[in-house]
């Protein structure tokens, strides 16, 4: 990340304000604007703190500061910065958006930490008192914090998930290409071939690897607009290598309804979509719990969709209500894996898979299985497969990188051609 000393002077800034030891009344020489070349280990200990608590890593802060010919100037040979990070606990803490401040407050009592602790962003209140020596502060509204300061700070594009495991921002991943799509086949039971592929978004971050969409930081509705037009373009980029291996698909890509416009999202499709008369369009799958308020924005977006060749389906069913209730609006009805799991001996999920599907019927939509994972559960579909023609899950496949998928069909292709 290119950063310009000018923001590095304010980093230093906040964290000789945060950290520096005073003697009340006594005022502090302020950080000068002019960029610094040298840095205090203290103040860098400080402001590797501050990274740490919303989610960074003391090598990011010190990868900043190389990056802008900024020195760290070392009190001696045997000083180190986690050592002065842990001199100066007794100070102040900042926790990142939506961290679990009890746990973390339980943490730094064990750690012998005495001072205040202050979240950054919309906090959850402490459901308990917190331990004794630690003073819990108002959160800090993220949007009274510099951008360019906040930004340095999490330049990694990491925070931490009240799960305790790390989770990237998903504007950040975007712009440093770390977002990738990978393709989840689609079989048909009827014919035993490959349909389809769904697009299904992952992270490849430098330190953490593969990250699915669990660890993915979404705020709102900008993240899920980066998210679905990212999704539409690598589909409609990926169709033609697909097609030259002879493989011509429908793709499907997931998009939360209330976060677009149809003419936006019909828009974007005009304007990447392949012009072989080959191409089979695009599918759009709404989950039913997330999508659109109500019908009619349904019917909108439907019908601003419908001049390029994109179809809906409905994702997530679990129950005939929710295909009654949205009928007749989609070419395909997606049956989620906590339906399908089981479903060969369940025979409360057998009536009421049954009563989903008479709905699909009623309502001329495609059933699909979704989350297939069992080979009795594989056995029992394929015998209604003139109910249920087709399906996905660990069974067939799991998601696949495009390369992987590219790599599996060229494989298959050659097998056909042996034959």
């Amino acid at each position: 990340m290119n950063t310009t000393k000018l923001q590095l002077a304010a980093l230093l800034r906040l964290a000789r304000q945060l950290f520096s030891v005073r003697r009340p009344g006594e005022r502090s020489d302020p950080v000068p604007e002019a960029p610094l070349e040298v840095a205090d280990e203290k103040l860098t200990a400080g402001l590797c703190m501050i990274a740490e608590s919303l989610g960074s890593t003391e090598g990011t802060v010190l990868d900043v500061l190389r990056k802008a010919n900024i020195e760290v100037r070392r009190a001696d040979h045997a000083s180190d910065i986690p050592r002065l990070v842990a001199d100066r606990m007794p100070d102040f803490v900042i926790t990142g958006p939506g961290a679990d401040a009890a746990q973390v407050a339980r943490a730094l009592s064990d750690a012998g930490y005495k001072g205040p602790l202050q979240q950054l962003g919309d906090a959850a209140p402490i459901p308990y008192p917190p331990p004794a020596g630690i003073r819990i502060l108002p959160a800090i509204d993220v949007s009274t914090i510099d951008k360019d300061l906040f930004a340095v700070l999490r330049e990694d594009g990491l925070v931490r998930g009240q799960d305790g495991l790390v989770a990237v921002d998903l504007d950040v991943a975007a712009r440093n290409r770390w977002l990738q799509f990978w393709y989840l086949p689609k079989i048909n039971f009827r014919q035993g071939r490959l349909q389809g592929a769904e697009l299904v978004p992952r992270i490849h971050h430098p330190r953490h690897g593969i990250l699915d969409s669990s660890r993915f930081e979404i705020a709102g509705k900008d993240e899920h607009r980066i998210l679905g037009y990212s999704a539409i373009r690598a589909a409609m980029r990926d169709w033609a290598a697909f097609d030259r291996i002879g493989f011509n698909m429908e793709f499907s890509v997931n998009l939360p309804a209330d976060a677009f416009h149809g003419c936006e999202v019909a828009a974007l499709v005009d304007g990447v979509r392949p012009p072989s008369r080959r191409w089979k369009g695009l599918r759009i799958e709404l989950d039913v719990s997330t999508q659109a308020p109500n019908q009619t924005q349904i019917d909108i977006f439907r019908r601003e969709l419908e001049s390029q060749r994109v179809t809906l389906a409905l994702d997530h069913v679990i129950s005939s209500r929710q295909v009654t209730d949205r009928g007749g609006r989609f070419d395909e009805v997606k049956l989620d894996g906590l339906l399908i799991n089981g479903c060969a001996d369940d025979r409360e999920k057998q009536r009421t898979l049954l009563s989903v599907l008479e709905a699909a019927s009623r309502n001329n939509a495609i059933p699909v299985a979704t989350g297939v994972s069992r080979m009795d559960d594989l056995r029992f579909l394929m015998m209604n497969h003139q109910t249920i023609p087709c399906g996905q899950g660990p069974v067939f496949s799991p998601a696949v990188s495009r390369t992987h998928f590219i790599r599996l069909l060229q494989a298959r292709a050659h097998q056909a051609a042996a034959r």
